[in-house]
């Protein structure tokens, strides 16, 4: 029987907690066609959260060692002890997973010839934009965010287009995520997107279009769907967007540097980064031929004018304007 492991780190989620883990136990074809395991890590929760963990069966508790390291280490952290699976699934703890999730992912998984197996891979599905009920607004991530049109190294680059909530990777992925550093995990913009990239860099990512998750929405969402602005916010936010894609293909670089001798990259990998990593060290109008060699990659994450106004011509806004 194939193995899924899904990995949940909570903190403070005794509100959707269980609803949640209902829905990941409940899946269509469980203790059938494939057996799931849940491993929960929790990141020193003060309310009710783990008294529900130990209360609910077939659950693997990972110890957190009484320490509070945030989620991008947490995740880190648990995919440092899951074991081996045909596919292990990122899920968050207020959540509600369709009945066919792990079923759709596994077909789509299935797909892939064997060799293609032996590589990273990393699979993700649209996501229903759901009410702090888990109820569907009808509206899904790829319309409200704006998905780039491939899933290519490319397009990660300046675009975050994997949800962990909706991200399922194979074994081959996990041991890539385990060759981040844990000085360098915490310096991620998050878990997730990071993983996903690396991904791109040495193997494949698999785009499901269909919504598999009501992902929900409500006032403690860490990362959420975008919400009401203004004007200003939103210009804001592109800014801080692109400085946080820009810092992790900066570490993707630094990493691959790193890893080159013992992990292969796709073609091209190496010398696109190191493009990226180089061009503030370059001159007017070598900055500008590699801002446009990129430019359709931005396209998608509105980010052509602030990636010319922060790379091309080096300016920085006033620490003050980065506060939303």
């Amino acid at each position: 029987m194939k193995q899924i492991s899904v990995i949940m780190s909570t903190y403070n989620g005794q509100k959707f907690l269980e609803e949640q883990i209902n829905s990941i136990q409940s899946q269509q074809g469980n203790e059938r066609d494939f057996k799931i395991q849940l491993y929960i890590r929790d990141d020193k929760s003060n309310d009710n959260t783990m008294n529900q963990i130990s209360k609910l069966p077939n659950i693997t508790i990972v110890p957190n060692g009484d320490q509070n390291i945030g989620v991008k280490s947490s995740f880190f952290a648990l995919l440092d002890v899951v074991p081996d699976s045909e596919l292990i699934f990122f899920s968050d703890q207020d959540d509600i997973w369709p009945k066919n999730k792990v079923k759709k992912f596994l077909e789509s998984y299935g797909k892939l010839k064997e060799e293609e197996k032996k590589m990273p891979i990393g699979l993700f599905s649209d996501l229903w934009i759901s009410d702090t009920n888990g109820i569907s607004t009808n509206k899904k991530m790829s319309q409200v965010v704006g998905w780039a049109p491939e899933s290519n190294y490319h397009y990660l680059s300046w675009s975050h287009k994997v949800t962990g909530a909706a991200f399922a990777i194979n074994t081959p992925s996990k041991n890539l995520a385990r060759t981040v550093q844990p000085s360098t995990r915490k310096c991620v913009n998050m878990h997730d997107s990071f993983i996903a990239l690396l991904i791109s860099i040495t193997g494949k990512l698999i785009q499901i279009d269909e919504p598999l998750l009501m992902y929900r929405q409500h006032a403690n969402n860490i990362i959420g769907a975008k919400k009401k602005r203004s004007v200003l916010l939103k210009f804001k936010s592109i800014f801080k967007l692109a400085t946080r894609l820009y810092n992790d293909d900066l570490i993707a670089y630094e990493w691959m540097v790193n890893n080159q001798h013992k992990i292969a990259f796709n073609d091209g990998a190496l010398a696109y980064f190191n493009s990226i990593y180089t061009i503030k060290n370059n001159n007017f109008f070598k900055r500008l031929v590699i801002w446009r060699s990129m430019l359709k990659y931005m396209m998608s994450s509105r980010l052509p004018f602030t990636t010319f106004y922060l790379f091309v011509l080096k300016r920085t806004p006033q620490s003050s304007y980065w506060e939303l």
